[in-house]
């Protein structure tokens, strides 16, 4: 049963990841806010991390995918499978939480000086629930891993 256990939270850290995108990120000084999505449709080419949303919902929805079979399907003869669903689960979620971690820390210099990301913006609950989810997910696609070392 702990294995099912751990399945279901790798399942419930890729829900947060696909939820988190269209959440707040952003909050311009208080004045407007941003999901997300807006990010990466208003920021494409003219900032650094603007496609950090998209790969967030890409790895959210393929992640799920992924976990589905080795949480709720027992087949002996799947293990290996499982095991590279697992895998790739887990690594689209560091990739996600690499990419997320650049897109807090980015910073642009502006007339000799150095602005952070969080100088201008303050960061909403959907970038806060995409970086937790990825941190879940990794820890849900150890499951078939370590499902299959028995």
């Amino acid at each position: 049963m702990e294995k099912n256990i751990l399945g279901l939270i790798g399942i419930i850290g890729a829900i947060l990841m696909i939820v988190g995108v269209f959440l707040k990120w952003l909050s311009f000084l208080g004045f407007g806010d941003a999901s997300g999505w807006d990010v990466f449709n208003s920021w494409r080419g003219d900032y650094g991390y603007g496609f950090v949303p998209l790969i967030a919902l890409i790895s959210g929805i393929v992640s799920l995918c992924l976990m589905i079979a080795p949480t709720f399907i027992k087949a002996d003869h799947l293990k290996k499978v499982f095991v590279v669903l697992g895998v790739i689960a887990m690594i689209l979620a560091i990739v996600t939480l690499i990419a997320s971690i650049l897109f807090y820390i980015q910073s642009w210099t502006v007339a000799g000086v150095t602005v952070k990301l969080t100088d201008i913006y303050e960061v909403g609950i959907g970038f806060w629930l995409v970086l937790a989810g990825s941190i879940i997910t990794v820890i849900g696609g150890l499951v078939p891993v370590l499902a299959n070392r028995k």
